[in-house]
């Protein structure tokens, strides 16, 4: 098994909601018949067994991905590489799961809250314009568009190369994601994103500068644990330049 397959299947296992229940489950037989073929009594521990449940039931979300497909009018032939690499760009977990919560489309939005009846409005809490919706949030509120301006003239200044202001650039990362030459500007993209999720629940305006403290603290973060890993090298490869 190649090392990115491998990552993929940690990550899968890693991510799977503890309390879901197999969309094949429709009666307690058929979970009977699940344990039963899993040969449960053989495994030494409940761990052991919970991983087995895993890989037994886990699936691709092939719905998720027709729907960032229609929305971005781009192909995501290589959706578990894309998403792996990603992940692979920071080591902190409450990053990772953010991150993981955007993919899959489970991170609440003002046209969610409003449908299920918790939201009184569907309006989008920064520009009071239009429907809060993932894309909308994330690229297209013209607050949200001040910030990622500011953001990518920044990064054009510190690395010399123009990052195209597209979605899928801001969704998903920018240019080959797989290259790991240009994977400090992916985490920093992927960290404004985080930035933002914050701003969201904190009802704040996302702000350039701001955000620069926040990423240099991250980045010390960052730079520690690859110092304690003894993966400074990787680290050195990744970042073109230190955060200020």
């Amino acid at each position: 098994m190649s090392s990115i397959h491998a990552d993929v299947k940690n990550f899968e296992e890693e991510q799977m909601n503890e309390t879901s229940i197999p969309w094949m489950w429709t009666s307690l037989e058929d979970m009977v018949n699940f344990l039963s073929s899993l040969e449960y009594l053989k495994y030494s521990n409940s761990k052991a067994f919970y991983r087995q449940c895993v890989m037994k039931v886990k699936t691709k979300p092939e719905r998720v991905i027709k729907k960032w497909e229609d929305e971005l009018h781009w192909d995501f032939e290589e959706w578990s590489e894309i998403l792996v690499c990603n992940y692979k760009l920071t080591h902190e977990t409450k990053v990772k799961t953010f991150l993981f919560k955007l993919f899959h489309r489970v991170l609440p939005t003002q046209e969610f809250l409003f449908k299920v009846g918790i939201s009184e409005t569907d309006v989008c809490r920064l520009c009071h314009e239009e429907i809060e919706t993932l894309l909308h949030y994330f690229c297209f509120c013209p607050v949200v568009t001040i910030f990622w301006t500011e953001l990518f003239q920044w990064l054009r200044e510190q690395t010399g190369e123009t990052i195209p202001f597209e979605s899928h650039v801001i969704l998903f990362g920018y240019n080959e994601i797989l290259d790991q030459r240009i994977s400090g500007t992916n985490y920093i993209i992927l960290l404004a994103k985080y930035y933002l999720y914050l701003c969201k629940h904190k009802s704040l305006y996302p702000l350039f500068e701001e955000y620069r403290v926040m990423l240099k603290e991250h980045y010390n973060i960052e730079l520690k644990i690859n110092t304690k890993n003894n993966h400074l090298k990787q680290h050195k490869l990744m970042w073109s330049f230190e955060p200020e």
